[in-house]
């Protein structure tokens, strides 16, 4: 995921192994003119979500429409069953954003929506099963791509998800992360499903200890990433004192040292107009 200059959020493909070739990859994506009902049988009776996951993203990357005149065909009961079945939520992730993909949910690089299948397909979804795995996750990159796959599916449920999940918990499982970027990705995944939950989060932050991890960033995307998710979940203050703190000479890299700069002067403009 990027924020671009005007503030569009860009997702990107992270559907693991799509382009490279698999011995357990036993579909035919060769030819434009691919049987539609046997690559449907194929995947309704395959029981692994990684192995449906790269079937739907091979054909997707090669013809769009077929990808989504065959999504639209697969048995949406038997593959509801295996994603619940799923212990892996990153696994879970990836399925349902490739689904949303063959749906035509993208353009350019921009979500724009899933489509009928993917939308009924999150809808029927055990959200109380997907819960329990995510609890039980303590990677918050895998916890935000898992809840930004379902709001793809469809907003409300992704909305039921994220306010079912205790924000204690993720409070204490953000704090050990040490990546800023993965933070700042994490609460604008948790944001998507609820503006809510990621205000709380936000809020319940320490300006110190965020401090000392972006001292230790040298991509200055992700502090770019982190610092406007902050702003943008209604926290001012934080962000506010937390650029107080940062010191443009603990910069790691002249990027970062340049972007500490700006944010500062950006910051100090804004307290002048007050």
């Amino acid at each position: 995921m990027k924020i671009t200059g005007s503030g569009i959020i860009i997702f990107e493909r992270t559907i693991p192994g799509i382009k490279v070739t698999t011995k357990n990859f036993k579909m035919e994506t060769k030819s434009d003119n691919q049987d539609i009902k046997k690559l449907k049988e194929d995947i309704d009776n395959e029981e692994n979500v990684g192995k449906i996951t790269m079937s739907i993203g091979r054909v997707a990357d090669r013809d769009m429409k077929l990808a989504e005149k065959l999504v639209n065909n697969l048995d949406m009961e038997k593959l509801r069953d295996k994603i619940d079945a799923e212990e892996d939520i990153k696994e879970i992730a990836w399925c349902v954003e490739e689904i949303a993909y063959a749906c035509e949910g993208y353009a350019g690089g921009i979500f724009y929506g899933g489509g009928w299948f993917v939308e009924n397909l999150v809808r029927n979804m055990d959200i109380g099963k997907l819960k329990v795995k995510i609890d039980a996750e303590e990677d918050i990159k895998t916890i935000g791509m898992c809840i930004g796959a379902i709001f793809e599916g469809d907003g409300e449920v992704a909305k039921k998800l994220s306010n079912s999940l205790d924000p204690e918990k993720l409070k204490d499982k953000i704090d050990a992360e040490e990546d800023i970027g993965k933070i700042g990705g994490f609460l604008w995944k948790i944001g998507f499903g609820s503006d809510e939950v990621a205000e709380k989060l936000v809020r319940s932050m320490n300006a110190e200890k965020l401090r000392k991890k972006i001292e230790k960033e040298k991509d200055a995307e992700k502090i770019k990433l982190f610092v406007v998710a902050i702003h943008r979940y209604g926290s001012y203050e934080l962000a506010s004192k937390l650029t107080t703190q940062l010191d443009p000479e603990k910069a790691k890299t002249p990027e970062v040292k340049e972007f500490i700069i700006n944010l500062k002067n950006q910051y100090q403009n804004q307290k002048s107009k007050k």
